[in-house]
């Protein structure tokens, strides 16, 4: 919504009073805020006319789709949709967009490049683009991560003594 020309809120969704704020003007899209919130899993395909930003058309993945409002496009020249949603009805739908040179893109879909296949080549064409070395790119587990974290936490506090602190 920020990489947008405008946010519009004339209900006060957001901020609890009528607003219009400028967005930051880099794709020509314009949102306006509305009273209730899109919260959902969803999965998704690249679009091909995102592949000039870096990522493979057709590459899936999943995430959640979060957002209050709707974005529309001011001018579709040379515009693309980013993924292609599927919400679990059935009925896919066109989501996000990428700029004419690739440079800038952004969605409603949290988490999409969790999924290695979406991410290695986006990183790859970085890696291109910049001269430097590709990175590798390996699976993301938020609950291997959350373990990892908990491993750390547990072994850099004395926990016998957290227990007789907390009555554990």
């Amino acid at each position: 919504q920020m990489l947008g020309e405008s946010l519009d809120d004339p209900n006060g969704a957001d901020s609890g009073k009528p607003d219009s704020e400028d967005g930051l003007g880099l794709l020509p899209v314009k949102t306006i805020f509305d009273t209730s919130k899109e919260t959902r899993r969803v999965r998704f395909t690249v679009s091909e006319g995102a592949e000039r930003s870096g990522l493979k058309a057709g590459a899936v993945g999943s995430g959640y789709e979060i957002h209050v409002g709707r974005t529309a496009q001011i001018d579709r020249a040379g515009l693309s949709p980013l993924i292609e949603l599927d919400r679990g009805d059935g009925i896919p739908i066109n989501d996000g967009a990428v700029s004419s040179d690739g440079r800038v893109m952004g969605c409603y879909v949290h988490g999409m490049f969790d999924a290695p296949e979406v991410l290695a080549p986006f990183l790859d064409s970085v890696a291109a683009r910049f001269g430097i070395e590709n990175p590798e790119v390996t699976p993301f587990s938020q609950d291997a991560e959350f373990d990892r974290f908990a491993e750390l936490v547990r072994s850099s506090l004395d926990m016998k003594a957290l227990y007789k602190m907390t009555g554990l």
